[in-house]
């Protein structure tokens, strides 16, 4: 939201255009498998489905706000970031195990 104030020419697009891009990357690269035989965080065993679905709902809330913020600018404000984005409950029955 301060880049598009700062700027005020419209030129946040671009770079909210390929956040949404690494964004579904990330989504798209996430699975159990990453978690488990990649990252292989001794720490994170046993927890890897729930990171994975963690991941994929973080993304999935990230890449809705910017669509919506890219279809449309005046979206993209404080409150909308707060009641629409930080404050999405986090699916704890798939997350929590």
């Amino acid at each position: 939201m301060n880049i598009r104030a700062l700027r005020g020419d419209g030129s946040w697009r671009e770079e909210g255009s390929g956040l949404l891009g690494q964004v579904e990357t990330a989504r798209a690269a996430n699975s159990v498998e990453l978690w488990r035989d990649t990252i292989a965080v001794a720490a994170y065993r046993g927890r890897e489905e729930a990171i994975a679905d963690l991941i994929d709902y973080s993304c999935a809330v990230t890449a809705r706000y910017l669509r919506t913020a890219l279809a449309d600018e005046s979206y993209l404000n404080p409150t909308t970031l707060r009641d629409e984005y930080c404050r999405q409950p986090a699916p704890t029955s798939r997350v929590r195990r």
